[in-house]
């Protein structure tokens, strides 16, 4: 989750922010373990599945997700050492990720490629998990932003040299194809009867359905009263401090919150290029029907 902690190192030095976050990856870790531990003692008994796991491309609403599921009592954030200090590319699990989270309730979320050896890390501990993903045109413009905002990135220095519109250039060049198969990789290897693919603009759009289905997939209690809580609880005006939906705040983590934000930066030449490298993908997951748009 979000914390004040981050805000705190967006505002240091680049080199001063990645020094202090990598510091500080294992005793975060140890904290986070601890409060997974004790929600375990109180309330594991309550609940079918100690491990709720998901898995989204960046800006593709895993914090949004997140938030809502810890309002469930005992279930604390833990992320792997190992999955914070990677550097880009693809992460592979170890194998014994999982037996590590022995008795402690733990809601995880990674930002992890679909590869066969990731998802059969998942398929031998039996751990339900969600795979969100996002209109790729949408996620360009959202990374932007992000970068600009998160200084221990690796492509911070580079994006700070760069206008939206020479980024949005670059990035349907070079990023587009590995997003298109970071998709494709998870819907292939994925086992379905622990997964569900859900897209940011599903939840955006019923909120409500789209909450009640993670909800079964992690067999935790999902009475409408309680979606009903959880969706106001995290309505995006509550987590932007008053903003509504579509209203942009440059400097927040939660910028915009709305689907189809590409349509206002993007060219005529620039949606050429997205079709040639990305129209059939788009076509393939519901966002288009053709390549008329």
């Amino acid at each position: 989750m979000l914390s004040k902690n981050l805000e705190i190192l967006r505002r240091l030095p680049k080199p001063v922010a990645r020094a202090v976050r990598d510091t500080l990856v294992y005793p975060r870790y140890w904290w986070h373990a601890r409060k997974c531990k004790t929600g375990y003692r109180e309330y594991g008994d309550q609940y079918e599945h100690n491990i709720l796991f998901v898995v989204g491309i960046p800006k593709s609403g895993t914090t949004w997700l997140e938030k809502m599921l810890s309002s469930y009592p005992g279930y604390s954030e833990l992320l792997i050492p190992e999955a914070s200090l990677a550097p880009p590319g693809v992460f592979s699990l170890p194998d014994d990720t999982f037996t590590r989270m022995r008795k402690m309730l733990v809601l995880s979320k990674m930002h992890l490629s679909g590869t066969e050896h990731n998802a059969q890390v998942l398929a031998d501990a039996s751990i339900p998990y969600a795979v969100l993903y996002r209109d790729l045109r949408d996620i360009c413009v959202s990374n932007y932003h992000y970068i600009r905002l998160t200084p221990w990135h690796y492509a911070y220095e580079a994006t700070m040299q760069l206008t939206l519109s020479e980024y949005i250039d670059e990035w349907i060049e070079e990023a587009l194809p590995g997003f298109c198969r970071w998709v494709d990789m998870w819907d292939k290897n994925r086992n379905p009867e622990l997964s569900v693919m859900v897209r940011y603009e599903d939840i955006l759009n019923d909120p409500h359905g789209s909450l009640r289905r993670l909800l079964e997939l992690y067999k935790l209690p999902a009475t409408d009263e309680r979606i009903e809580e959880m969706v106001e609880r995290n309505r995006f005006d509550r987590l932007s401090g008053g903003r509504e939906r579509g209203q942009e705040q440059q400097g927040s983590f939660f910028r915009k919150g709305k689907a189809g934000d590409w349509k206002n930066h993007f060219s005529a030449e620039q949606k050429a290029e997205f079709k040639k490298l990305g129209g059939d993908w788009l076509i393939r997951h519901g966002y288009e029907s053709d390549l008329n748009w």
